[in-house]
């Protein structure tokens, strides 16, 4: 599912409907907030049903999931959804094995699409794809040590040592030096 999502994004900046583009995800097992909460009320509601087959359906059982749970009266409005089968338009496009990018330790979390000049090597769409372990600039992550090696008070206490890591862009011109596209956007949107 990612790589299409990810396909879609340099698709959109391809089209120059944006010159950046940033898709950041939460990595697995991350911190759940108030927003979970509030979906895991819709889905105990909907849980005991075996199809939802209209809009209406939902947003009446969305209004009376709140009512039920919390005692909240909440209002879905009407609209049109139309959700377009991206995997079948990018079927052929996207690597199969993209998808591991997404499932190994080695999960990337923020992707960015910036417009280019199209380079036929490089560039052949005019996006340059670039993308990080993390969305912050410096993290703190632990190494699990013997706590007498440790140096960090928590790791002596603990055995995971703090090391602060600076989260760069991949590739990035150490990289690549030869690779054009390394300085900002050179294309304007019309």
């Amino acid at each position: 599912m990612f790589r299409w999502l990810l396909h879609h994004c340099e698709h959109l900046v391809q089209k120059r409907i944006c010159s950046t583009l940033y898709y950041t995800r939460l990595p697995t097992g991350h911190t759940h907030d108030d927003i979970d909460a509030c979906f895991a009320i819709i889905w105990h509601y909907f849980i005991s049903f075996n199809t939802i087959d209209t809009f209406s359906q939902f947003k009446e059982g969305v209004e009376s999931a709140f009512k039920q749970e919390t005692g909240m009266q909440c209002f879905v409005h009407d609209m049109l959804v139309v959700v377009p089968d991206y995997k079948q338009f990018y079927d052929g496009c996207v690597d199969e094995q993209f998808g591991d990018a997404f499932t190994l330790i080695d999960t990337m979390h923020q992707w960015k699409f910036t417009a280019v000049a199209i380079h036929p090597q490089y560039f052949p769409h005019g996006v340059k794809t670039t993308y990080r372990a993390y969305s912050s600039e410096k993290v703190i992550e632990f190494d699990k040590k013997c706590k007498d090696e440790c140096l960090h008070p928590i790791g002596q206490a603990t055995g995971l040592e703090p090391r602060t890591l600076y989260v760069a862009w991949r590739p990035s011109v150490d990289d690549c030096a030869d690779r054009p596209g390394w300085k900002s956007i050179v294309c304007t949107l019309s």
